[in-house]
């Protein structure tokens, strides 16, 4: 439950691996009618002890849903839609760079209008390219 401090430290699973190793595998733990061994109950989650608490937590934040699953997959949804947002605006701009007229590439292609504001009037071939390129970055 609380995310900044594991409830696990490296003793406590130096601990478990002992345990396991030397008391739930031992044959004295064994359930003499089942053939069981502690390791076994365990698993089966058939104890009543702090190790059966312990593993419960852990089978349970390992097999059960991930609690961000939603908000996970909200954020993937919102980039996708993000990422066509931007790929429309570099589409719109590719076919305005392409149906601009076509000029000679001596000519600058831009003049200065009536009002005193620049023009573009057209693009050379090698000049569309560049910008078609540019479009794509």
């Amino acid at each position: 439950e609380n995310m900044l401090t594991p409830e696990f430290t490296p003793d406590t699973v130096g601990e478990m691996l002992s345990w396991r190793a030397e008391i739930g595998h031992n044959n004295h733990q064994m359930d003499k009618h089942t053939g069981e061994t502690l390791v076994q109950r365990l698993c089966a989650q058939s104890l009543w002890t702090f190790q059966q608490d312990s593993y419960s937590s852990m089978f349970d934040y390992i097999h059960h849903d991930i609690p961000g699953y939603y908000l996970s997959m909200l954020a993937i949804v919102i980039w996708v839609l993000v990422s066509m947002v931007e790929f429309r605006g570099t589409l719109r701009q590719a076919v305005s760079i392409w149906h601009l007229p076509r000029v000679a590439w001596d000519d600058p292609g831009i003049s200065i209008g009536e009002d005193g504001e620049p023009e573009i009037t057209g693009i050379s071939a090698l000049m569309r390219v560049v910008c078609m390129a540019l479009c794509t970055l």
